[in-house]
């Protein structure tokens, strides 16, 4: 994970679901391992749902555009949804759809976390497994918190690079227009 996807997901507001167990906020080290702990897993959840439900209907957000496609180029022909040709040509649409090549591809590619998800949670591990176990010190967060000074100090420099720029420019375009205006009077 990148220092900007985690300093996203630090920074993130999100409510503990009723069922992950969160410890005091008093405990605060605890508590903010757990929360990222808890806003990866829920992450992971959404993902593998999200994902798992369109390999399993086959209809991601590329159906969705298709079926948008086949209505504006007039496909169904201005038939009522819900009538006997309408289900017809929608069926015979899907069909085309699940059978295209790249539709099955994305397919493949798309359900790859779910499949590895399975693989994973159906290994014979149980909790117990882990008690115990060493568990490597978190690296500190205080870059998220601490470069403030730094920032302002840079931001500071920027700025007067861009004022020296735009003073540059000024005088470059204040002697472009007096070159011009001698031009036209050396003209008359």
């Amino acid at each position: 994970m990148s220092r900007a996807m985690y300093a996203q997901l630090v920074q993130q507001k999100f409510q503990a679901p009723s069922c992950y167990p969160m410890p005091s906020v008093s405990d605060r080290e605890a508590y903010s391992e757990a929360e990222i702990g808890m806003k990866i897993a829920c992450g992971m959840e959404m993902m593998y749902q999200e994902r798992k439900k369109e390999g399993e209907d086959g209809r991601g957000s590329g159906w969705s555009k298709y079926k948008e496609n086949l209505e504006k180029s007039g496909y169904f022909e201005g038939l009522l949804a819900g009538s006997k040709e309408y289900k017809r040509l929608m069926e015979n649409a899907e069909e085309y759809y699940q059978k295209s090549s790249s539709v099955s591809r994305t397919r493949e590619i798309m359900s790859a976390p779910v499949r590895r998800i399975d693989e994973i949670l159906a290994l014979p591990y149980s909790e117990d497994d882990f008690k115990g176990q060493e568990v490597a010190v978190s690296d500190s967060d205080s870059w998220l918190y601490d470069g403030e000074d730094e920032l302002n100090s840079v931001l500071q420099e920027r700025q007067k690079e861009m004022e020296f720029y735009n003073e540059k420019k000024e005088r470059k375009q204040k002697g472009r227009g007096r070159k011009k205006v001698e031009a036209r009077l050396m003209q008359t």
